[in-house]
């Protein structure tokens, strides 16, 4: 699982802040690949285009919470929060492990 912090204009002229759980991609019976994520919106914003010396504080104190909140995302993933299972593990031999790194 990938954590990442991201950004949105909005209509009203402000960036919104969320964070994105990418968790792979997988093939539906059609064919088709589908993109497993999920959205945390962590109802932050910051001006588009500060003018001023405290917007521009603003948004850099801003934009630290919001990193550190992905700081803790990404340790909670770490720390097995999420359940996440690695089913590759254990199931190449190994002489297939040397091959494939050649």
């Amino acid at each position: 699982m990938k954590v990442h912090l991201r950004k949105k204009k909005l209509k009203s002229g402000l960036t919104s802040l969320y964070i994105e759980h990418y968790k792979g991609h997988t093939t539906t019976p059609q064919g088709k690949s589908k993109i497993l994520r999920d959205f945390e919106y962590l109802e932050l914003y910051l001006t588009t285009d500060p003018k001023t010396d405290s917007e521009i504080k603003k948004n850099k104190e801003t934009l630290e919470l919001a990193e550190q909140i992905l700081t803790i995302r990404k340790a909670e993933v770490y720390q097995g929060k999420y359940n996440l299972k690695n089913d590759t593990k254990g199931k190449v031999g190994l002489l297939d492990f040397y091959v494939q790194k050649k």
